[in-house]
């Protein structure tokens, strides 16, 4: 009954240090966005995939500058997204890889102890499938376009938000 509790209770904090890294919510928000409306099959697996990357990032060995990183590639997928592009086959995959591992950095996986990295992975797949289903969600011919303006500003401001965290890690580092 003990062991239990230590897993659980190191579950909740991995689900907390995850919902409380500002980071990871915005690579997660931002790979979702550059891959919505996901009308291809096999939510599950894109879902399973982007918290499978960010639980790998746990074996890595050296510590990784965990905001530059998960700065870059908000960036990346912001713009990307604010520009219209549609990510669609193995490039949707690989944005999948990227924010999966920008997630796993900023979410602090690399210092979790497997409970805490087994609760923060839980909490990621949560979101990853609530975002992917909303994604799916059919609008009204009238609400369609909006729906198409709100995810390209939407885009415009993780764009944003990474070139604002870029310039702090900089900033931060002496340059």
């Amino acid at each position: 009954m003990v062991e239990f509790m230590t897993l659980l209770q190191g579950a909740f904090d991995g689900a907390t240090v995850l919902l409380q890294s500002t980071l990871a919510m915005v690579v997660t928000v931002a790979t979702f966005l550059a891959l919505a409306p996901v009308t291809a099959s096999r939510p599950a697996w894109r879902a399973l995939l982007f918290c499978a990357c960010a639980l790998a990032v746990g074996w890595v060995q050296r510590p990784l500058p965990a905001d530059a990183i998960a700065a870059g590639v908000s960036l990346v997928l912001g713009a990307g997204t604010a520009a219209g592009l549609r990510w669609r086959g193995w490039a949707a995959w690989a944005v999948l890889v990227l924010g999966g591992a920008a997630a796993g950095i900023s979410g602090k996986m690399q210092t979790a102890s497997w409970e805490e990295g087994l609760g923060a992975a839980l909490l990621l797949l949560l979101l990853a499938f609530v975002m992917i289903l909303a994604g799916r969600i059919a609008m009204p011919a009238r609400l369609s376009g909006a729906s198409a303006l709100a995810r390209r500003m939407s885009g415009a401001w993780v764009a944003a938000l990474g070139v604002l965290m870029l310039a702090l890690w900089i900033r931060g580092q002496g340059g």
